[in-house]
């Protein structure tokens, strides 16, 4: 008995999907008697294809090209924000900074190509050590910071610890 608009995807015969907007309007007669409804369907692909685009665009602004964690700007931005919520709801949380010690030597000794394979299974393990709400960014170079939401300095240290064990026993394959 209410209008609802949808966005839907409709797959034709040709097996081609299309997304439509869908306003829903039921048909009511007297003593509101709900005789059916009548659809409208929209055309939404170009709105689909420009919320594809835009989703596209934030992903090449906020994440780092290399690692698909946040980037720096991504984290100056979401920092502030992190911080203020955290203590508005009186929550802990922590920073974590770290890096890939003796990095240059990785690039010298090895090449480019094998630090960053490097870069990639760090910001990998690291972006598995942690849990939903916590933020991962590359800071920059070999530098790489954690926001940890809900979690106190004691939480922080033990997380870092596993973290840490997980980097170490890691095998590397130099290329």
């Amino acid at each position: 008995g209410r209008q609802a608009h949808r966005r839907m995807t409709i797959v034709g015969r040709d097996g081609k999907a299309l997304q439509v907007n869908v306003h829903t309007v039921p048909v009511i007669g007297p003593n509101h008697t709900v005789f059916g409804a009548t659809l409208v369907l929209h055309d939404a692909s170009p709105e689909s294809s420009l919320e594809a685009q835009c989703q596209q665009l934030h992903e090449q602004v906020t994440k780092d090209p290399l690692t698909q964690v946040a980037n720096r700007a991504a984290f100056d931005q979401t920092h502030a924000a992190f911080v203020s919520s955290h203590l508005a709801a009186r929550g802990p949380y922590s920073l974590v900074i770290t890096d890939i010690d003796h990095f240059k030597r990785i690039n010298d000794t090895f090449g480019h190509q094998a630090g960053d394979e490097a870069l990639v299974k760090f910001a990998a393990l690291l972006r598995d050590g942690c849990r939903p709400g916590d933020v991962v960014a590359r800071y920059g170079g070999e530098e790489f910071v954690v926001l940890c939401s809900n979690c106190d300095s004691a939480a922080a240290a033990r997380r870092t610890e596993e973290i840490r064990q997980q980097i170490a026993s890691t095998p590397m394959e130099m290329l």
